[in-house]
């Protein structure tokens, strides 16, 4: 049987958005139909989260774009007889895992990490099997190489977590250094208002999948990420 992924809605357009959409499109083995699950809505919209969660139940195997839809499926279906197959791509978890996090956890059949130090801190909470996923990219995007040259790439939201603000503070300090960010939703936040002081930074709004030519002239890639070691 096939799998149904199941996604945060905040991750359609962004790289778990991508991601997911190129394992479905590459592999018979998902549905083609992803489903996207957010926290408990307000009153006006709880019987179309309801809808999404009854369409859930009669799967057989289900995979979760993060802990957070995770979280939000086991809260509402936990007390509930269910046989099925979970599993979960796990980017992060900033601070301390909650007693139902770890409950939502336990409840995974395989949980795939991004790194050696998740699989290990999971390993303290779930008995189930950890998958260490290997980076990657899709190679019909990159075939070509970009072109050479000295500018500084940056790649992400202006997310606290993504730690901007060293970005920043690193291009205030190198006004001799050309840096050209790739992201996600800056504009309309003081992270932008900052940047567009700075005659070093060229900000692109990453509007569809990256290829070669977004990287051209970028010899040096920049991670301030506090949590993550890549884009």
């Amino acid at each position: 049987m096939r799998i149904k992924q199941v996604l945060d809605p905040s991750h359609a357009n962004w790289v778990l958005g991508g991601i997911f959409s190129d394992l479905r499109s590459q592999s018979d083995t998902f549905e083609t139909n992803p489903a996207y699950l957010s926290s408990f809505p307000g009153i006006n919209r709880i019987f179309s989260w309801l809808r999404v969660i009854l369409t859930l139940l009669p799967e057989r195997n289900l995979l979760f774009s993060s802990i957070t839809p995770l979280e939000n499926y086991f809260k509402f279906v936990r007390f509930l007889p269910r046989k099925q197959h979970i599993g979960l791509w796990f980017t992060h978890q900033e601070g301390s895992f909650t007693s139902i996090h770890e409950k939502a956890l336990r409840s995974c059949d395989v949980i795939f990490v991004h790194s050696n130090r998740d699989k290990e801190r999971l390993s303290g909470i779930v008995s189930c099997r950890i998958v260490v996923v290997v980076g990657a990219i899709e190679p019909t995007r990159f075939a070509k190489n970009p072109t050479k040259g000295n500018r500084v790439l940056w790649v992400g939201t202006p997310n606290e977590r993504k730690n901007p603000g060293e970005l920043i503070r690193f291009a205030f300090d190198n006004p001799e250094l050309d840096i050209r960010i790739l992201g996600k939703g800056w504009k309309g936040t003081p992270a932008f208002d900052s940047i567009e002081t700075l005659p070093n930074i060229e900000y692109v709004e990453i509007l569809s999948p990256l290829n070669s030519s977004d990287l051209d002239g970028c010899d040096i890639y920049l991670c301030t990420s506090l949590i993550e070691g890549g884009p």
